[in-house]
């Protein structure tokens, strides 16, 4: 008999089932995103909140079958501040029958959410019909009416950091198209040093990082709000996330955020995913100072790719000139209601991390 309870692992055991379901249903197929036991522990696990409770694992006796990892987060939606959540990590093992239990994780998670008066869960689903995640969300959306709302679809910015990696592993032609593009704009030599006026995040930087993610967020119909010291871990967490900063006298601040993810497609492809880009008065000048020093950097400690969702935020000029190339809109942004009476927020111009 198999229990859906708070998940009580140690990370490395959700990490493990993630590692051979994901393979198992994904390699050569699409791009799937793949969580490693470090990137899980920052992003679920970095400080101790009230959240543990909403992390889900699905257990055949002792063993760990589902898992569903979910946080709180405010979210200002149109102008409101709003008690919601993202979740992330849906994963169940095919031997079991992943259909009604990757059915029961979920509504488990929307049945915590509502005794805790949270409005909806945020969450990214892969838009190509043919996947096993597109088609359990749509069975989730038939199952439990007027509490899936598709919001929008989202792109990427990508950048081949080793076109021949990209090539072999991408299981879709624009990929290795957009690798092969990638080839004749080679990073150049000492790229990995830093810009001038870029240098590492320090914590005096935290106040003023906050400011620029409120102003950016001001133009937005959905943005995720970040408590200081949420945020403090979203740029400085055991070494696991970088942060770079501009700041040079009598130029504008501005910072990069970024972190090591792996993607699976025909093979592991290590990743710089970008999750802030961000710079006083949208600075041309300082966004390529410190989106360069960034790619840099992750080429230097082996990434193939790097890639970060495209936004309002991101100038087509800034990401062209510094070998980034946009991948067609191929995610869903959804929300799990928890009011299946809820209107779906709009999202036009959403300011939301990859999860």
């Amino acid at each position: 008999m198999i229990e859906i309870r708070t998940y009580d692992g140690d990370v490395a055991d959700a990490a493990g089932l993630i590692d051979r379901v994901w393979r198992q249903r994904y390699a050569g197929s699409a791009w799937a995103p793949f969580w490693r036991a470090d990137c899980l522990r920052w992003q679920f696990f970095s400080d101790h909140d009230a959240d543990g409770d909403l992390h889900l694992g699905a257990y055949s006796d002792a063993e760990l079958v589902g898992c569903l990892f979910v946080r709180r987060a405010t979210y200002v939606v149109q102008g409101r501040a709003t008690d919601a959540a993202y979740g992330s990590c849906l994963t169940v093992d095919p031997a079991v029958g992943s259909g009604e239990l990757g059915l029961a994780l979920v509504d488990e998670a929307r049945r915590r959410l509502v005794e805790r008066r949270v409005a909806f869960m945020l969450g990214y689903v892969n838009g190509d019909p043919r996947t096993p995640a597109n088609r359990f969300w749509m069975l989730y959306g038939r199952t439990y009416p007027g509490c899936l709302h598709l919001v929008r679809r989202l792109g990427y910015w990508v950048c081949a950091l080793d076109p021949g990696v990209i090539r072999r592993a991408a299981p879709g032609l624009f990929e290795r198209v957009a690798a092969a593009l990638r080839s004749f704009v080679p990073l150049r030599p000492g790229a990995e040093r830093l810009q001038p006026g870029v240098r590492p995040y320090a914590a005096s930087d935290l106040a003023r990082c906050a400011r620029l993610i409120t102003d950016a967020s001001a133009e937005s119909d959905l943005a995720q709000r970040f408590p200081v010291e949420r945020l403090g871990a979203q740029l400085e967490w055991n070494h696991y996330p970088r942060t770079l900063v501009h700041d040079s006298p009598g130029e504008p601040f501005g910072f990069v955020n970024f972190h090591a993810f792996d993607l699976l497609g025909r093979d592991i492809v290590r990743t710089g995913l970008i999750d802030f880009l961000l710079a006083e008065g949208r600075s041309q000048r300082v966004l390529r100072r410190l989106l360069r020093s960034a790619v840099g950097l992750m080429a230097r400690d082996g990434a193939a790719l790097s890639m970060i969702m495209r936004s309002y935020l991101l100038s087509a000029g800034v990401m062209l000139s510094c070998g980034f190339v946009p991948v067609p809109e191929s995610d869903h942004l959804v929300v799990v209601a928890a009011d299946p009476t809820m209107q779906p927020p709009v999202a036009r111009r959403p300011v939301t991390l990859f999860r």
